[in-house]
């Protein structure tokens, strides 16, 4: 049975590597097209385009892994099938359950390897990446597409528009209010400079708002006590591709003290905890259709039956994460659904197949 189990595991880890070389290719494609209007912008030119693609492929791999492994589980075992491999040992003594456990065995060793990669290096060289291209093409961290950030400290609503370093920031309103959550203060800074720990804003307008007329005054400098990590401000605002489940749960601790939303943030973290348990049922999953209704069938149908399953898997995981932010469902369980309602799927159609 071991050597049927490697040779089950090397059809479905080579398949599985033809795939991921298809998609991320066509991924990589598509990212170079979509930065062609960017080429010629400044210091944005050609090269800095193809390394920034570069250094976007290992968070390309790692996101397209678990379809990649649905679709190698299919090619890899419905080349066995249509063979007759897959009868022939049957006929010799292995049952279904032996070949699904030789197929998740391949996962979760190609699982480790991807893991690595997603987990470890892609956040790195995703950062890198964005850091480049902002810094190639002038802009600040993009606060700008976001709407800036918002940050909260006692009484204080403070809005970032840009942030140029973790220590420069620009175009800063604060918004002070008093204990009855009257508006009693606005102060707006062109730029913000950290300095000893404190942020020194410079050319502020100030607005004294009170009962019976409105005063607006300028002033050189103010020194704002904000009360946040100059690196924790960046992860505010980062590609959650480009943050490490570490820096992640850190920035999840200190919106939540700060008393900031953070139900996106923790969907997205649950859902990248829950993608190596989302990756081997995926390729699990092959199983079951190689051994019922796509035994017989064409390669192309096989692949076009995958793409639809990982098309639904996808829908789901959009539907949840947005409905769990309006239904205050927990992130935790809004990330891991799809993957329970897939395993489910899984053995539901295994049990079909033995009976």
């Amino acid at each position: 049975m071991k050597i049927l189990s490697r040779y089950i595991a090397f059809h479905v880890i080579s398949a599985t590597s033809l795939v991921v070389l298809v998609l991320v290719g066509v991924e990589t494609f598509m990212l170079f097209v979509s930065q062609l209007s960017d080429i010629g912008q400044i210091h944005y030119g050609l090269l800095q385009s193809i390394v920034y693609v570069g250094l976007s492929l290992p968070s390309n791999f790692y996101q397209l892994f678990p379809m990649a492994g649905l679709l190698g589980s299919l090619l890899g075992l419905g080349r066995l099938a249509s063979t007759s491999q897959l009868v022939v040992m049957q006929t010799a003594g292995v049952s279904v359950s032996q070949i699904t456990l030789s197929v998740i065995r391949a996962a979760i060793l190609m699982l480790i390897v991807a893991t690595i990669i997603g987990e470890v290096l892609a956040p790195r060289l995703q950062y890198k990446a964005d850091n480049a291209k902002a810094s190639a093409l002038n802009h600040a961290i993009g606060l700008q597409a976001f709407g800036g950030t918002w940050l909260h400290d006692g009484r204080d609503f403070v809005h970032i528009n840009s942030l140029v370093s973790q220590k420069k920031i620009n175009d800063i309103t604060i918004y002070s209010f008093d204990n009855k959550h009257r508006l009693i203060l606005m102060s707006h800074a062109k730029e913000g400079m950290l300095i000893n720990k404190r942020w020194q804003l410079s050319d502020v307008t100030r607005t004294l708002f009170s009962p019976k007329k409105i005063k607006t005054y300028q002033t050189p400098s103010f020194s704002l006590n904000l009360n946040i990590q100059p690196n924790l401000l960046t992860l505010t605002v980062r590609d959650p591709q480009a943050i490490s489940l570490t820096e992640m749960q850190n920035n999840i601790h200190y919106l939540k003290s700060i008393g900031l939303s953070t139900s996106s943030m923790e969907f997205t973290f649950w859902q990248r905890l829950v993608q190596p348990l989302t990756a081997i049922v995926m390729i699990a999953l092959g199983v079951p259709f190689i051994f019922g209704s796509l035994r017989t069938v064409s390669t192309s149908l096989r692949m076009v039956m995958g793409i639809v399953i990982g098309f639904g898997f996808y829908i789901l995981n959009q539907f949840f994460g947005p409905l769990s932010m309006v239904f205050q469902l927990p992130p935790f369980l809004a990330a891991v659904a799809p993957t329970i309602i897939f395993a489910m799927v899984c053995v539901i159609l295994l049990r079909r197949i033995k009976h």
